[in-house]
């Protein structure tokens, strides 16, 4: 799986990805570094 730049990008610069619903990214993201910071 090689990454490419996607001709489908958002305005933000993010590019789209196939499969997987952006709030639902985000959320895991910010859970993902929620997570991460209460280790420390």
């Amino acid at each position: 799986m090689t990454a490419t730049v996607d001709e489908t990008a958002r305005p933000d610069g993010r590019p789209e990805t196939p499969g997987i619903d952006a709030e639902r990214l985000a959320l895991c993201l910010a859970v993902i570094a929620e997570a991460e910071a209460l280790d420390r």
